[in-house]
């Protein structure tokens, strides 16, 4: 059993054999960052909505946003105020 996983361990994943999801374009390129609201700042514009409402609501591509790590998320001004009279309009 320790022959194995010395093996395993040692050795590179395969590249045929490993999974590769394609990134989308950086959103970030596009824009000015100093125009980008936090999910803090995009939270007050939205009416002091909490933090995971928030993220749940990017989780259902209800609201788009610009990835630039794991933790680092923003948001463009337009795109808060289109969620919101979509929202609006919707009853919502």
């Amino acid at each position: 059993m320790n022959s194995l996983k010395k093996a395993v361990v040692g050795t590179r994943p395969d590249p045929a054999m490993t999974k590769v999801r394609p990134r989308p374009m950086s959103a970030a390129v596009e824009h000015d960052p100093s125009k980008l609201l936090t999910l803090t700042e995009a939270a007050q514009m939205l009416g002091h909505v909490h933090r995971t409402t928030i993220m749940r609501w990017v989780k259902e591509d209800k609201l788009r946003c610009v990835r630039l790590s794991r933790k680092v998320i923003l948001f463009e001004p337009d795109e808060i105020q289109r969620f919101v009279r979509s929202h609006r309009d919707s009853g919502k």
